[in-house]
């Protein structure tokens, strides 16, 4: 039996060597691979159990691992940091609001190449990663300007027990003697090719479980589309001053509960802050919309228990904007959805990802000097 034992366990080391050998990075690869972000791939599927429509979206990662096609990262000059609402896997080539920003900005007499890095199911701490482990492989990236579409995703990454784990700060060589050897360790890991594997499954199953990750339809369901006028009939009578004593009670109680949380997100905003300045670039920060409420003037209408989960985060965002008087765009407070933009709570039709892209064009002209 001793001896069954130690022969299955040597085979299982053997494969475990041949598999790092032949997928892992060791001896060779492209340190391109090191986040596990698409690369060269071109898909063709049907969106129509999400929204109507005929054609098949195509999907394109180029070489670099942007959506779309950069020929040369140097002619990049804005780089959109983003999620699944940023990545629009189910948004066509064309459509996305990425490719409506770049397009209305050249409209109106400013025209930026706009590389959208949007990875799905990604919160601020896979920002930092990007900058680490990815950005920092392309050769001549050199952004003018460095988009990060904030607050949903790391409603769900932060975690008290994750605040050391995670810390983003264990990446900056400039905040203590160990961070150096945190990312060379972090380095050496991603070379792994069943760390690798452990990551991605990982990852996926906590999108999955937050209700974050992209669902495949199933064979024979009823098709059902959630438009922004069912889901605001749905939660018609939730309206209230967003000064009203009960909504600014439950705010008060959401940010004791998740105070530690805010000051981790805090420290990741910081993070990306600084490995944007170390691009030599300027950032801009933008708070997401959701479709199951909306801010007009004085007042929040629709699903409140979202705006009380959602808003500490980006009061968060709002608040180091003003601090550091950066460029920001307050999507949240200042768009709102209309029918049909929206496939679910967060991800856009391209009705949706047009509207987004447009107002996004108007805000930013006057921060893109």
């Amino acid at each position: 039996m001793v001896k069954l034992i130690a022969i299955n366990a040597a085979s299982l080391a053997i494969i475990a060597v041949l598999a790092e050998l032949i997928f892992g990075f060791w001896v060779w690869g492209d340190p391109l691979n090191g986040l596990n972000i698409f690369r060269n791939v071109t898909w063709r599927y049907s969106a129509n159990h999400l929204y109507p429509r005929e054609d098949a979206v195509v999907y394109r990662r180029d070489k670099w691992g942007f959506r779309g096609t950069h020929a040369d990262p140097g002619e990049i000059e804005v780089l959109v940091l983003g999620g699944s609402t940023t990545d629009e896997r189910f948004v066509s080539e064309g459509e996305t609001w990425t490719n409506v920003l770049e397009r209305c900005l050249a409209a109106k007499g400013r025209p930026l190449k706009v590389a959208n890095a949007g990875v799905s199911g990604q919160s601020t701490k896979g920002f930092v990663a990007n900058f680490d482990l990815w950005f920092s492989q392309i050769p001549n990236l050199k952004p003018k300007y460095v988009i990060a579409y904030t607050g949903i995703n790391d409603i769900w990454a932060l975690s008290k027990e994750a605040q050391f784990k995670d810390d983003p700060r264990r990446f900056n060589e400039e905040k203590d003697a160990t961070s150096s050897w945190g990312v060379s360790k972090q380095r050496l890991k991603m070379k792994s090719a069943l760390y690798r594997l452990y990551r991605t499954v990982k990852g996926q199953w906590i999108a999955w479980r937050a209700g974050m990750a992209y669902k495949l339809p199933v064979p024979g369901a009823t098709r059902e589309i959630d438009t922004t006028n069912e889901l605001r009939r749905k939660s018609a009578g939730d309206e209230t001053r967003l000064d009203a004593p009960t909504l600014m009670s439950a705010m008060k109680n959401r940010r004791a509960q998740i105070s530690g949380e805010l000051k981790n997100f805090e420290n990741q905003i910081e993070a990306v802050l600084g490995r944007i300045g170390k691009l030599g670039a300027k950032p801009v920060l933008v708070t997401q919309a959701w479709a199951t409420y909306r801010v007009l003037g004085d007042r929040v209408n629709g699903h409140l228990g979202t705006f009380v989960m959602q808003e500490p985060f980006h009061d968060v965002t709002r608040r180091m904007c003003k601090k550091a008087n950066l460029a920001c765009v307050d999507l949240a407070r200042e768009f709102v959805f209309e029918a049909g933009d929206t496939y679910d709570v967060v991800h856009t039709t391209p009705q949706g990802s047009r509207r987004g892209g447009e107002f996004l064009c108007r805000k930013l002209l006057g921060m893109l000097n």
